[in-house]
């Protein structure tokens, strides 16, 4: 059961996020006025709770997470634990267009993938043993080829790539 609850959590949070509030500081009627943000770029999480570099990748993610805390970014953890987290994780993953990066994945775990918001295309895989420096690098290469923007501001992301060997 704790397992079914993680999914829906993990769903509910990730529609949450889907509908972050966007407000303009000097608006009077901000705590009113709100409308539904898209993100530029989306990293997905594939954990599952008995996979050793699912713990290695978790204090990675979480320093992406912060560093992009401003940024147009969805943080979004699938969880491959059982069967019935699958299931839900491919919901998820179907409800956010996230279909290329499920694919691409294949069901492994332990690896986060950043993904263009606009055109759902993996841009860069983030592995479990990489250095968070490097994975941070990653992030703002991709943010500042996708202009920092929020989606719709006609900003493309870029299309597949791998990253730069440091």
């Amino acid at each position: 059961m704790r397992t079914t609850h993680l999914g829906a959590l993990t769903l509910s949070l990730g529609l949450l996020a889907l509908s972050a509030v966007a407000v303009g500081p000097d608006s009077k009627e901000s705590s009113q006025t709100s409308r539904v943000a898209r993100p530029e770029l989306i990293v997905v999480r594939f954990h599952a709770d008995w996979c050793g570099a699912c713990t290695l990748l978790a204090p990675n993610f979480d320093s992406l997470k912060r560093a992009a805390a401003e940024k147009p970014v969805l943080f979004v953890t699938l969880d491959l634990t059982t069967d019935g987290s699958r299931r839900q994780a491919g919901l998820l993953a179907g409800a956010l267009g996230l279909d290329k990066a499920w694919d691409t994945n294949a069901m492994k775990t332990g690896q986060a993938m950043i993904v263009c918001g606009r055109s759902k295309e993996v841009i860069a895989t983030v592995p479990a043993t990489e250095d968070p420096s490097t994975s941070l690098q990653k992030l703002r290469q991709a943010l500042a080829a996708a202009g920092g923007r929020i989606a719709g501001s006609g900003t493309a992301c870029p299309g597949p790539q791998r990253a730069p060997a440091l």
